[in-house]
């Protein structure tokens, strides 16, 4: 008897099961650590555009910028995001855009892919960013990239520092 009362509970729990499963709560992706830091680049900031090879010649432009964005788009804060612009956001501001991976230092980000226009992103031929930290809050950042499009190569070469 003990047997059957058993069994017959099972059937009663078995269809439910799937039900239970599909409401059960999923654990939720960590949300992304964006950080929006007042400062300012350096004179030594600057784009460059050239041949295939960076040359004297190259046409270099200084960059200007006031703030810098930094978004750790995961929770062991390795898929980083850096960009670097005025934030007036004016319409024909310049904007960089640095994207990559954080090395197992901590502090420099292997650069994969940029942009100099927004929504225009190319693979990166080379890159890093080094990223300085007060606890979790990136006071400056020291980058450089290179990205070729057709026969053509832009530079960026950023030094920022936030105002504290």
């Amino acid at each position: 008897m003990r047997n059957m009362t058993f069994a017959f509970a099972l059937t009663l729990m078995l269809p439910a099961l799937p039900a239970l499963a599909a409401t059960a709560a999923k654990p939720a992706a960590a949300p992304a650590d964006t950080q929006t830091v007042t400062g300012g680049c350096t004179q030594r900031s600057n784009t460059s555009y050239g041949g295939l090879k960076a040359a004297p010649t190259d046409v270099k432009t200084m960059f200007v910028c006031d703030s810098a964005v930094i978004t750790f788009a995961d929770a062991k804060r390795q898929a980083v995001t850096v960009e670097f612009g005025l934030s007036g956001g004016k319409k024909d501001s310049k904007v960089l855009g640095l994207i990559g991976a954080m090395g197992k230092d901590g502090v420099t980000m292997k650069v994969s892919q940029m942009y100099m226009v927004k929504g225009i992103v190319n693979p990166a031929d080379d890159g890093t960013c080094k990223l300085t930290f007060a606890g979790r809050a990136v006071t400056a950042a020291d980058c450089s990239a290179s990205m070729h499009q057709d026969n053509n190569r832009w530079a960026a070469s950023v030094v920022f520092k936030a105002i504290k």
